[in-house]
């Protein structure tokens, strides 16, 4: 019977998904570990469920647990990530649909009847797991309900889709890489309920919404989390997975228009010392184009209050084209007072100390 209330299960679970357990077993690629997940931090946003109090475990309508005080009650959690669509670096969240399942044995509740029966999940004893770092995330299941069999088996299933919140270090930005996790919580704390990963219904998709971002390294933490609000450590599970940045993007649409930009401020150095105006307007040129430059790019840029690496090579492009600019104004002033070979002297090292100060501004902003 238990093997035939897993095939139920399994078919139930892929016709919400409309995944087969054949993908999730090859394309999710998964380092599964069980240890305590303190480094992780958990974000201060509005949680999506209301917090159930010490009382409330107690109470009848949750019920008690089907085993013995002292004894932690295992439960089996998976989980599968459907799609990510969205990483909002400003925000700091991720939009995604995953499907998470429960199981556990509650033999209080088998019956002699060799069928699955469908109840609502507060109807009975639950461990009560809900998901930590959630905003706006809807169910695609109209009523949470549980299945069990005659043995007592219990198995749960919930498919979120919306938005994950998620703390994000944007300073080696774009060549950053960041570790996103979705985080479940159960209201009883590890001497009650003990958390297990089911391995066989845990991994994702590999065929993922976010072309700009690779994942790799999917990993399952097991461990407890102090709540100051209940004054208490509660039972955790956290699937974590790590992503790093494509930077084709901005190498084409960024970088390399700003070095454009700078060489055209470079001219300055090959125009005869005694026209100041040719050198002037070509350097205004260059400023004007690299602010109007920025302003387009700026809406693809994370809005954070600290220097990414990114903004430290746009702030040192900046101060190339404004040296240009005055180097451009010096020389013509030398020329005007009679002292045109120092003019040139400082032309020809120019053309060579702004390559390489360029050079230098690269190394700092992506390599330091």
């Amino acid at each position: 019977m238990t093997h035939t209330f897993i095939r139920f299960f399994t078919f139930f679970i892929l016709l919400l998904g409309n995944h087969s357990l054949v993908a999730t077993q090859e394309t999710g690629i998964l380092k599964l570990e069980s240890r305590a997940v303190e480094k992780i931090p958990a974000p201060d946003v509005p949680r999506s469920v209301t917090p159930i109090t010490r009382d409330a475990l107690a109470s009848d309508v949750v019920g008690e647990r089907p085993d013995p005080k002292g004894t932690p009650t295992p439960v089996k959690v998976g989980m599968y990530i459907f799609d990510i669509f969205q990483i909002d670096d400003a925000n700091q969240t991720f939009t995604g649909k995953i499907r998470y399942t429960l199981r556990w044995s509650d033999r209080r509740i088998a019956s002699s009847e060799r069928k699955i029966r469908k109840h609502p999940l507060l109807d009975n004893w639950s461990p009560l797991i809900r998901e930590a770092n959630t905003r706006n995330v809807k169910s695609d299941l109209s009523e949470e309900t549980v299945f069990v069999d005659s043995e007592g088996h219990v198995v749960f299933a919930q498919v979120l889709d919306g938005t994950f919140t998620v703390p994000l270090n944007l300073h080696d930005f774009p060549l950053d890489s960041h570790r996103l996790y979705i985080r479940l919580e159960s209201f009883y704390g590890s001497e009650d309920v003990k958390l297990l990963i089911d391995e066989k219904l845990t991994g994702w998709n590999s065929t993922l919404s976010i072309p700009d971002w690779i994942i790799t390294n999917g990993r399952v933490e097991i461990g407890e989390r102090f709540r100051s609000d209940q004054e208490r450590n509660l039972a955790e599970f956290v699937f974590s997975f790590n992503i790093k940045r494509h930077i084709g993007y901005y190498l084409w649409k960024v970088i390399i228009p700003l070095t454009l930009i700078i060489m055209m401020s470079w001219s300055v150095f090959y125009i005869d010392p005694n026209r100041l105006e040719a050198s002037v307007g070509l350097s205004a040129t260059s400023i004007l184009t690299l602010f109007a430059f920025q302003f387009t790019i700026s809406t693809h840029l994370p809005k954070i209050a600290y220097l990414t690496r990114m903004d430290k090579f746009t702030m040192g492009c900046s101060i190339l084209i404004l040296l240009a600019l005055i180097e451009g104004i010096t020389t013509s002033y030398l020329a005007n007072i009679d002292k045109r070979e120092t003019a040139l002297k400082v032309d020809y090292f120019s053309r060579v100390a702004f390559p390489i100060a360029y050079i230098g501004i690269c190394i700092f902003a992506f390599f330091l």
